[in-house]
């Protein structure tokens, strides 16, 4: 004989599920309420586990356009100095400008080589992995560390003016980066941050 399930949260849950409604006012709060429950949690899931779905949600005034036509302005030659100027005197094996063209949306501006195999993506929705780094990109920070299992570090410095988060710098290095290499990262953010807004 099975066990009866008390009073306690998990017998609440038993009856709303399993007991039959008593009329027809019970049947649809129980509808609803499940409706509402499951409706919540596909949000959370979509939210933290597939943030490309919410694109559509946002509004046309949350996306960043500057930084994502730098290609169409007369400044593009401006900043391709300032970027070329950076890579020849540190030597990144891999370096990219991303533009942030929404709350979860990056689209590739400048890169050194093909970036589409690199552990964080470069087109489209960011990648799960850029979580623990946004924060300190929309404050106009850096961040080092890996973001792979590989144990290469990598380098973000994000390009914000006082209002937005525009976009971000990326470098890594496959052996020990030369010289203050942060530093420079983070002027040259702020250098085409100055330029572009």
């Amino acid at each position: 004989m099975p066990k009866e399930t008390g009073p306690g949260f998990w017998g609440l849950i038993r009856k709303f599920l399993f007991d039959s409604p008593r009329g027809w006012g019970e049947a649809l709060w129980r509808g609803a309420a499940l409706w509402l429950v499951t409706t919540a949690l596909s949000c959370a899931y979509m939210v933290t586990q597939k943030p490309q779905f919410i694109e559509a949600l946002l509004a046309p005034d949350e996306r960043s356009r500057a930084l994502e036509d730098v290609n169409k302005t007369t400044k593009k030659t401006e900043i391709e100095q300032l970027i070329e100027a950076f890579v020849y005197r540190h030597r990144p094996d891999r370096f990219a400008l991303i533009a942030r063209v929404s709350s979860v949306g990056v689209k590739l501006i400048w890169s050194n080589e093909d970036a589409r195999g690199w552990p964080t993506a470069v087109e489209g929705a960011m990648s799960a992995n850029m979580r623990p780094i946004i924060g300190h990109l929309v404050l106009g920070e850096c961040w080092v560390g890996p973001i792979d299992s590989s144990g290469t570090r990598w380098q973000f410095c994000g390009i914000s003016d006082a209002d937005h988060h525009h976009g971000y710098i990326v470098a890594s290095w496959d052996s020990s980066p030369q010289g203050n290499n942060l530093a420079d990262m983070k002027l040259l953010a702020q250098r085409i941050g100055e330029i572009l807004f």
